[in-house]
């Protein structure tokens, strides 16, 4: 019986370190490339920052691992947080680069404008069905994980563009769906936000096409959409059904 236990104790044992020894642990480093610290920007507007992302080791990352960060400036009121699929091998000592927007929209005459990566939300996580999963969930919390990059702000001599400019159209109004399009005869928009009339944000993201879907769920009601390019914010109305 004694022999048995212990044949059981070390079968228990060694399954415990297989599965250790199957987990990744990754030490990744969070850099800004582009703008360069203490760069004009202006608003309204769109501001394009570069990020880089090293895998300081000791394993590598997996194309099905999920690349979670949020990236905030001073006048934000929310910051949103993303999640983009890796889609790559990143073994130790190597980087990616990628893009995201800022929109600017700031009315006040603020000089400083910093910009950075939130504390403790840079983060990978692996696959539910990797057999060798990220050990914790890696969620990164040291210092190089949340750079940050100060700006100088400069508003434009322009206004934003008045309200139902007739160039610019969401269809349909009222959407079928929770689903509508941006047509616009002249004008090229990198990103939209969409509030309630309480001022509750329903969606912000950069734009990859002209057609919206709205979140599951979104109540029938009338919002602000507001749109953005390097020139311009434009905000129009959009009624749900």
């Amino acid at each position: 019986m004694k022999n048995l236990k212990l044949t059981l104790l070390l079968i228990i044992l060694f399954a415990n370190l297989m599965s250790t020894a199957q987990e990744r642990v990754v030490d990744i480093r969070v850099e800004f490339t582009d703008p360069q610290e203490r760069t004009v920007v202006y608003s309204p507007g769109i501001l394009v920052v570069t990020t880089k992302i090293v895998n300081q080791g000791p394993d590598s990352l997996f194309p099905t691992d999920t690349f979670i960060y949020s990236i905030y400036h001073t006048f934000h009121q929310e910051v949103p947080r993303n999640s983009m699929p890796l889609n790559r091998i990143l073994a130790p000592n190597d980087s990616f680069y990628f893009n995201d927007t800022l929109p600017l929209d700031i009315s006040a005459e603020a000089k400083n404008l910093y910009v950075g990566h939130s504390g403790g939300v840079t983060a990978f996580k692996s696959a539910a069905n990797d057999n060798r999963p990220l050990a914790p969930e890696y969620w990164e919390t040291s210092r190089d994980n949340y750079p940050s990059l100060r700006l100088y702000h400069e508003r434009k001599n322009v206004g934003i563009q008045a309200i139902d400019r007739s160039t610019i159209k969401l269809v349909p109004n009222p959407t079928v769906d929770n689903t509508f399009k941006i047509v616009s005869e002249n004008s090229t928009f990198q990103f939209i936000e969409i509030y309630s009339l309480s001022g509750q944000v329903i969606l912000k993201r950069t734009l990859a096409s002209d057609t919206i879907q709205l979140p599951e769920n979104t109540p029938a009601n009338m919002y602000y959409v507001k749109l953005f390019n390097e020139h311009e914010v434009v905000i129009k109305r959009l009624v749900t059904q």
